[in-house]
């Protein structure tokens, strides 16, 4: 048997061939459910490289007789196969050059099998790649990801699925989509080392089952944390312990490493919508000092009460209270807030109010949020019959709104 070139650690060449590649191959039994989803999400993507396929006829992918007769160098190659036929596929594709695999199905020992014939691989069960930006769109996605600042490293295709459909909803792009999976060849460190790098990410969020070296996953995360926020999910922590222990020390590691731990979907999606929106910088105060302005008493003593539970601090004066006639008033008022030195962020928090516009109202807190050198602005706009219509309106305008006070502070 012809001996298997060796690719090596993963470095350079296997990063720009899974996120900057420039010829893509499908791999893919026809009978495969996910054949069909992964052919039409590449062909769809407006990717500018080459895109080919071997062992079916796909629209807009050139078909290839074999993995011997491709057009060489092939970066990157997307697997739709049964798990048998795996190991064979990817000593193929070692012969060729192509340099990393993306794994999909389920391939057991995928470890082993990566290893012995020198590809690097993501998965199995990977969600896959997606970088819209380019074009990039190799995963088993029911919608296209938008192109934006957010990357999402994500070991469930289900949570990477719902993080995208919320998106797409609120408008929010993303720079990567990575489908980690079962984490067997290319893990958390690989990817989190590339996206400390990319120009291109403003901040990540992790969604995490198993670290397979944590000592290389802390030194990637910390280095990723230093430049950009790094944001975390660990679903079904407490099944495996339900002490919490196990838990409390991942979440302590997250947090030396500069990595925000948050404790469901909720606050992941929280944590989303203020990265995407808001323009983190450094003022130079202790940074937890809130300022919070409201059109009503009750709603401002839910945002303090949050800001107090939560850990951080309420900044002098707080809340400001202007009562429900205040009406572009709210924005104005948020607005010199930002520009205060002893603030480091402000909660704008809006009751529903008879006879108000509302369109006005949204219209100055969304001109607050876009100030430069100002400190972040989140909006709390309660409600839904009348509320949410302005919500969306805000999100459009690239404001963080939430439908409550607390999920503002949260």
């Amino acid at each position: 048997m012809a001996s298997l070139p060796t690719l090596g650690s993963p470095g350079k060449r296997v990063e720009h061939a899974l996120y900057r590649p420039r010829h893509i191959v499908l791999v893919a039994d026809p009978a495969m459910a996910k054949a069909g989803l992964l052919a039409r999400n590449l062909a769809g993507g407006g990717f500018r490289g080459r895109l080919s396929v071997v062992g079916m006829t796909a629209q807009g992918l050139e078909e290839v007789a074999g993995i011997a007769a491709l057009a060489q160098p092939v970066d990157l190659a997307v697997l739709a196969l049964a798990a048998d036929r795996a190991e064979g596929v990817l000593r193929e594709l070692a012969l060729i050059g192509c340099r990393a695999v993306v794994v999909p199905g389920a391939v057991p020992d995928l470890g082993a099998i990566a290893a012995r014939t020198g590809v690097d691989v993501l998965g199995e069960g990977s969600f896959g790649v997606c970088v819209p930006g380019i074009g990039l769109n190799a995963s088993l996605t029911h919608l296209p990801p938008r192109p934006g600042r957010l990357a999402l490293v994500s070991q469930s295709s289900a949570i990477a699925r719902a993080v995208i459909d919320w998106a797409e909803a609120e408008a929010v792009g993303f720079s990567h989509v990575i489908g980690i999976g079962g984490n067997a060849g290319l893990g958390f460190a690989h990817a989190l080392d590339w996206l400390s790098r990319d120009p291109g990410t403003g901040a990540i969020l992790l969604d995490i089952r198993r670290i397979r070296n944590r000592r290389m996953f802390v030194s990637a995360a910390r280095a990723a944390a230093r430049s950009r926020p790094v944001v975390a999910i660990r679903a079904g922590a407490r099944v495996g312990d339900p002490s919490g222990v196990a838990e409390a020390v991942m979440d302590a590691a997250l947090r030396r490493a500069g990595v925000l731990p948050v404790s469901g979907l909720e606050d992941l999606l929280s944590a989303a919508e203020t990265l995407a929106r808001v323009r983190l910088f450094a003022r130079g105060g202790p940074g937890d000092r809130i300022a919070v302005v409201a059109n009503a008493t009750g709603l401002a003593g839910l945002a303090a009460d949050a800001i107090v539970a939560g850990g951080a601090r309420l900044a002098e004066g707080n809340p400001v209270v202007l009562g429900p006639d205040a009406g572009a008033a709210l924005g104005e008022t948020a607005a010199r807030l930002t520009t205060t030195r002893e603030v480091d962020a402000v909660v704008a928090v809006h009751a529903p109010v008879a006879g108000e516009g509302p369109e006005q109202v949204s219209a100055a807190l969304a001109a607050a949020a876009r100030a430069r050198g100002a400190a972040p602005l989140l909006v709390g706009w309660a409600g839904q019959a009348t509320a949410g219509a302005q919500r969306a309106a805000l999100a459009r305008a690239g404001v963080a709104v939430f439908p409550t006070p607390e999920a503002a502070v949260r």
